[in-house]
């Protein structure tokens, strides 16, 4: 199974996954990205820092393959709203 790593993208840069995860599909590392988002969303407004703007899912070479941004990890009713007050 392919290793792939979830490299958190803020404001002041990148923060790299030295370990990465191993696990069976793109699909199920863009499901755990969603999962870290909201975990670090959470903490930040719980904390009032900074949030990531996004997880950039790697493969072992350093190659983007996908990404997860805070508007992905929102849910659906939520996000809604959101697109529609950003337009």
């Amino acid at each position: 199974m392919p290793r792939y790593f979830l490299v958190i993208r803020n404001d002041k840069g990148l923060i790299e996954d030295p370990d990465g995860s191993v696990l069976a599909s793109l699909g199920e590392a863009e499901a755990e990205a969603i999962d870290c988002m909201r975990e670090l969303v959470a903490s930040s407004i719980v904390s009032d820092t900074e949030a990531p703007v996004a997880i950039e899912i790697c493969d072992s070479a350093g190659n983007t393959l996908s990404e997860v941004s805070v508007l992905d990890a929102l849910p659906s009713s939520l996000r809604r709203h959101v697109v529609r007050f950003v337009q």
